[in-house]
């Protein structure tokens, strides 16, 4: 006896993206969550374009409920001032994570899936689909998907631990600052990575770090600390990190598992942005799993899936995230310190939608 048709393991976007797409086919559809919700996540919340095409699939065409900002960016090239006005063509959204996951998982359960919270799974066999709990109760699947971002067990069952591509700091913390317009700010003066500040929907900002430069890792919080200041504001004690998983895991798929979102490597390499990857990762997963169920395809046809619909969109982006190592040591610097190219570069980087803008498929 199965527990369920589907489990995913994970409530993030990937997790909740996967258990909205499945539980829309009547199957039977369970997702565990390790932590009670709603629950907070290391995660800035910007939604981008990509993010929010993919939001509007999964909402049906609804808005959203929850708490955000709707607001611009702004940038500079190697901290030598600001590009001279915000990028309003694109706004983008500043949303509460709890808030976000949690709509998307009352969506899932208002569908027919079962949201258990507070259920966190010690292992996974992916030829049973057989999911032990801490507490030693056993489900079983005859599909997982295994949406527990880059350090969860179902990445480390079928990867081991994944390389540290980049590493991430954040601190969210009051914003006493005058500021009228809320603005994405991202300064590009770090070396293979940048500085950001995002504002909140609830007062605070979203004030990080982050790089590909494994030199800089020992450094990074105190790196933080001095663009903090010049701001000005206040960096606590501690500042919560973790690693960024880019570039792809080796395999995404063994017997029942599918892997999608950080737990299979996702993440965009050039400006390390997850959500919309983990979106879609979790729609294709989804979408494999019932096809599988349905009309006996081979799991192996999610590989595919990524390869053709995600993994082959992000290849430009990977082919700049090699580049920038030799961009930041040429003159070309310089060049791209002038308005127009920031702002053409800003717009194919995180406003390029195209293959991302599926919204037909993701709501089916």
């Amino acid at each position: 006896m199965y527990s369920a048709d589907i489990i995913i393991i994970g409530g993030g976007p990937a997790g909740a993206g996967a258990a909205v797409t499945a539980a829309r086919s009547g199957e039977k559809v369970l997702l565990l969550e390790r932590e009670r919700l709603p629950r907070e996540k290391l995660c800035s919340g910007v939604l981008s374009p990509k993010s929010q095409v993919q939001l509007r699939a999964l909402l049906g065409g609804e808005d959203a409920s929850w708490p955000f900002l709707l607001g611009g960016a702004d940038h500079s090239w190697l901290g030598r001032g600001m590009s001279g006005g915000m990028v309003r063509h694109a706004p983008l959204y500043f949303a509460s994570r709890p808030a976000m996951d949690m709509a998307l998982l009352e969506r899932a359960a208002s569908l027919g899936a079962d949201v258990r919270d507070g259920q966190k799974v010690r292992s996974l066999d992916p030829e049973t689909g057989a999911v032990t709990l801490n507490s030693g109760e056993i489900l079983t699947a005859r599909v997982v998907v295994g949406a527990d971002g880059a350090r969860g067990v179902s990445s480390r069952t079928l990867n081991g631990d994944l390389p540290r591509h980049a590493i991430g700091l954040e601190a969210r913390i009051p914003d006493e600052r005058d500021i009228v317009a809320p603005a994405a700010i991202v300064d590009f003066s770090m070396p293979g990575g940048y500085f950001w500040q995002f504002p909140k929907w609830d007062g605070q900002v979203a004030l990080g770090a982050g790089t590909t430069d494994p030199v800089l890792w020992p450094h990074l919080r105190e790196m933080l600390a001095r663009y903090a200041a010049h701001q000005p504001l206040t960096l606590p004690e501690r500042v919560p990190g973790h690693p960024i998983p880019c570039f792809g895991v080796e395999t995404v798929q063994r017997g029942r598992v599918l892997l999608a979102g950080d737990a299979a490597g996702l993440v965009d390499p050039l400006i390390m942005e997850g959500i919309p990857y983990a979106f879609l990762s979790g729609r294709l997963a989804a979408e494999a799993a019932l096809r599988h169920l349905n009309a006996g395809i081979s799991l192996g046809c999610y590989a595919q899936d990524l390869a053709r619909d995600l993994i082959s969109w992000q290849e430009p982006y990977r082919r700049l995230s090699r580049l920038r190592p030799l961009i930041e040591r040429s003159h070309l610097n310089e060049t791209l310190r002038l308005p127009f190219l920031r702002h053409a570069l800003w717009r194919y980087v995180v406003e390029r939608t195209d293959a991302m803008s599926d919204e037909e498929g993701a709501a089916s």
